[in-house]
């Protein structure tokens, strides 16, 4: 656990932090730089850089504010969470695991996103799925599973993956073939080595007599960076594929204002939840908070707050948004089945802190904390 800190020690309390962090925000949407100069000094010298949960909060909105000021944003801190390669991977892997199994936020996007395909291929033979990024396959173990478990056997699967590392997508395919082997699960795997950016629904082949489901993990976000225009090609070129659903997994955030300051309040809102999730589910391994915190949330604020143009790429939407959207390229609404409701309530209150919350709304599923909404799932077809 990170040590509390003595009052001589703590700085600013922070109440007193969050008000300079926006009057200095509302200077630099104003472009007042000389007096966000004079707000950032000041706030050097009250930030702990490993105090309490504000405290470090309030160091990453700093550093994020003040590069925005000298406009320094080429180094990899400020590219995003998939732009910067100056992270080891094996360190990304290693504070994933952990985040994985201390908090509940990707379990549930994993078992929901899974229970929406498996209900919709419930009685077929062949079945295609379509990952938009499947990353070192982590959702894919226990889909397998509850598809050899299936009365009258398992389907045949042809899983096509797309990824922009070579290394990423074999260490996923040696494990999922290896996997579906000692299931017996007839199992292919097609990889699409392309950045998700440059990815197009030509490059995947349709086999006649398959029913193809597509799953897209926190990935649409970055899209958005192409310009509505293209984006809703893009949906539309998916939904031109025929997928039997879709199931769209996305941080349930509103970081992606053209205005400056509405996106500044509303990061400050959604990652001051994120910290003091993680901070309470971690307590007891402060080395793993402080790499998670940095790399999973501060690669991001850092971008959505110092950037702008092409170099901004994390641009969370609220599920609101992006249920609009999905309409708008003529996609329907699935309901979320029961199951999948049950699976994700029991997941968060049985095994995590009870400030975990669900909620169900307009059609999809929402993980928070105390009710901010942080991750959402929903499904489409």
């Amino acid at each position: 656990m990170i040590p509390e800190q003595s009052p001589s020690s703590m700085g600013a309390t922070g109440l007193q932090l969050v008000h300079l962090l926006l009057a200095c925000a509302e200077a630099v949407a104003n472009e007042q730089v000389s007096l966000a100069h004079v707000i950032l000094v000041r706030l050097s010298s009250l930030v702990v850089q490993r105090g309490n949960t504000m405290q470090r909060l309030a160091a990453v909105f700093m550093d994020a504010l003040a590069a925005r000021v000298m406009k320094a944003t080429d180094s990899g801190p400020y590219r995003g969470l998939a732009g910067d390669i100056s992270v080891p991977v094996s360190d990304m892997l290693e504070a994933y695991s952990v985040l994985y199994e201390s908090t509940p936020l990707g379990k549930f996007a994993h078992l929901t996103c899974n229970q929406i395909l498996l209900d919709a291929v419930e009685r077929e033979n062949c079945i295609h799925v379509l990952d938009l990024d499947i990353w070192h396959g982590m959702q894919w173990p226990a889909f397998l599973q509850a598809l050899a478990l299936r009365p009258g056997g398992p389907p045949r699967v042809r899983m096509t993956a797309i990824g922009a590392s070579f290394n990423d997508l074999e260490v996923a395919r040696e494990k999922l073939e290896e996997y579906a082997t000692k299931l017996q699960v007839p199992f292919e795997f097609c990889p699409i080595v392309e950045r998700l950016v440059n990815f197009h629904v030509g490059m995947v082949q349709l086999h006649e007599g398959e029913v193809l489901v597509i799953n897209t993990f926190i990935q649409l976000h970055r899209l958005l960076i192409k310009g509505d225009e293209k984006f809703q090609q893009f949906l539309c070129d998916l939904r031109s594929l025929n997928p039997r659903v879709v199931a769209l997994a996305e941080n349930d955030g509103d970081h992606n204002s053209p205005v400056f300051l509405h996106r500044f309040v509303e990061c400050l809102r959604y990652y001051s939840a994120i910290f003091d999730a993680f901070d309470t589910s971690l307590q007891h391994n402060s080395l793993a908070l402080l790499k998670i915190e940095q790399i999973f949330s501060g690669q991001k604020i850092r971008n959505i707050i110092a950037c702008e143009g092409s170099a901004r790429v994390e641009r969370h939407e609220s599920m609101l948004n992006w249920s609009r959207r999905m309409e708008a390229a003529g996609f329907r609404g699935v309901q979320i089945s029961t199951c999948a409701f049950s699976q994700a309530h029991l997941l968060l209150s049985l095994y995590f802190h009870s400030g975990f919350t669900l909620n169900s709304e307009h059609g999809y599923l929402v993980a928070g904390w105390y009710n901010v909404g942080l991750m959402g799932v929903s499904a489409w077809c």
